[in-house]
């Protein structure tokens, strides 16, 4: 699995897995693909990508790295993307994660807040 080299926190746009197969990503089987180095990779996400955080919360760590969850840990509709996007743009900005993965439920959010973090 590679990551962009060129893009330090990546927006997802799709809220669930059945959306993601959908749109037929060729992904390497995390099963078989290796990352050439193990990278620490943060991933948040609001009730609306909470599915898809789930699904490539898995992916990622079978594919060999180490992940750290942000949030939120349930789908819960009183949630705001903020509460967990600000603190994962910060680690990536901090070097404390290499890369970040931001999910709400259209992606613009989600991407709007992590762009306000300097860094």
């Amino acid at each position: 699995m590679s990551f962009p080299t060129t893009l330090e926190l990546t927006a997802i746009t799709t809220s669930s897995p059945a959306q993601l197969e959908q749109q037929s990503i060729n992904m390497p089987d995390p099963l078989t693909a290796s990352p050439a180095t193990p990278k620490r990779v943060g991933i948040a996400s609001d009730h609306g990508g909470y599915g898809l955080k789930e699904y490539l919360l898995g992916m990622l760590r079978e594919a060999g790295h180490e992940v750290i969850e942000f949030g939120d840990r349930q789908p819960n509709l009183n949630d705001d993307y903020p509460d967990f996007v600000v603190p994962l743009a910060r680690a990536v900005a901090s070097g404390e994660v290499a890369r970040g993965v931001a999910i709400c439920g259209s992606g613009v959010g989600a991407s709007v807040v992590a762009n306000k973090v300097a860094g």
